[in-house]
């Protein structure tokens, strides 16, 4: 499931809405919501997300969540136009490994993708999370599958 589909099927929880009453409100068949929900289509379009936001009336927080969430549901990446062969080669690497991380390396590759987004906050955990990967390889450990 989807960052988004599990969004939605919380607030559809919390809110006691069924998916055939949202779908209605949305103008949309129940069985793409469903699909949407469960990761089977792509991601929602904006004007659908605006929709949502306004049917359970959510604040700017949590409709800038659920507008993260969609974007990041999303299933289907391309590599952009000029990017290096380095870049193919370790994106063919990670869509291989992915269903192989466990949390560990997970927070380790998020870290190092998120470092310079916030660097101040960031350095002390990475410091030791970079540390704690250093320690493992030494030991002849693997980071991945």
């Amino acid at each position: 499931m989807t960052p988004f589909g599990i969004f939605i099927r919380s607030l559809r929880a919390a809110h006691d809405v069924k998916l055939n009453q949202l779908a209605d409100a949305l103008s949309v068949k129940a069985a793409y919501l469903s699909a949407l929900e469960r990761g089977k289509k792509g991601k929602p379009s904006p004007e659908l997300v605006k929709h949502i936001i306004a049917f359970f009336n959510l604040n700017k927080e949590q409709a800038s969540e659920l507008i993260q969430v969609a974007e990041m549901s999303d299933p289907k990446h391309v590599i952009p136009e000029h990017s290096e062969p380095g870049d193919y080669e370790l994106a063919h690497l990670f869509m291989n490994k992915l269903n192989r991380l466990d949390d560990f390396q997970r927070k380790i590759i998020t870290e190092i993708l998120t470092y310079d987004e916030d660097t101040n906050m960031r350095q002390k955990e990475t410091n030791t999370l970079l540390s704690k990967s250093q320690t493992m390889i030494r030991k002849g450990e693997k980071l991945c599958a």
